[in-house]
């Protein structure tokens, strides 16, 4: 009942939501951004969550001219970019703006030594999060916004070794209940993500946004699996490009 009840609003709150649009009109006295910030984001890595997309990190930033970037994992795209969001109500449609150029330079001021990449005008860095795969109602989009230049690289793996390599993960860090099997948490998403609508329509994005703002991350075992929506999402937003998809192959 809680869970039918969660759904519901969250369609109601999907109603109401407004449109996300990047805003590309700035001040005529502004400062066109410097050469190193398209360096800075040089290459995203997205995902998929335990796939193996850390240890890439680690092996890109063996090359002497990839800058590691500030931070484990950065989320800028899903978490710190929301500052920079602005809500217009003047219009029949409520719609929400993206402070493009102050994004930008919010991105790579916090996440990127602008010192070395200054320095070194060969030198690139990289955003390695996972979860942009996941939640790619939203980030794809702003990614394409605030970093177009980007190169985006995804790891996949076999989804079921996938879940139950984060089911672990998720126990380990405390993220779940110790005691809970992992197919009472596989049973619980498959629930989740029908009632959601997902099933019913993999290709129904109101129902994967639905199921994105109802689903707690770390519980997501099948949901982050499901490589096909979410790349189909990237492939949109970026009109086909340019995205690199690796599959590992580790059990």
């Amino acid at each position: 009942r809680d869970l039918n009840t969660n759904v519901q609003q969250q369609k109601q709150v999907q109603q109401q939501k407004p449109l996300e649009i990047c805003n590309y009109q700035g001040s005529k006295h502004e400062r066109p951004l410097k050469e190193w910030h398209e360096r800075a984001s040089h290459v995203m890595i997205i995902g998929a969550q335990k796939a193996g997309t850390t240890d890439l990190e680690r092996l890109l930033c063996t090359h002497p001219q990839v800058i590691r970037p500030r931070g484990v994992e950065q989320h800028y795209f899903d978490k710190h970019m929301k500052r920079f969001l602005y809500t217009d109500n003047s219009t029949s449609t409520t719609i929400t703006h993206i402070r493009m150029r102050d994004a930008r330079l919010g991105y790579t001021r916090r996440w990127f030594d602008s010192v070395s990449l200054k320095a070194r005008p060969d030198a690139v860095s990289l955003d390695k999060t996972p979860s942009y795969l996941f939640y790619s109602d939203r980030v794809a989009s702003r990614a394409v916004c605030i970093s177009p230049w980007s190169k985006i690289l995804v790891v996949l793996r076999d989804p079921v070794s996938r879940a139950y390599s984060q089911y672990h993960h998720a126990r380990k860090h405390d993220l779940i209940t110790y005691n809970t099997t992992f197919q009472q948490k596989v049973d619980a998403d498959v629930l989740l993500l029908k009632q959601c609508g997902v099933l019913d329509d993999p290709f129904d994005d109101e129902a994967w946004t639905r199921y994105l703002d109802t689903v707690d991350a770390p519980h997501a075992l099948v949901g982050r699996g499901l490589y096909a929506i979410q790349l189909r999402q990237w492939f949109r937003a970026w009109n086909n490009g340019p995205i690199t998809l690796q599959e590992n192959e580790m059990s």
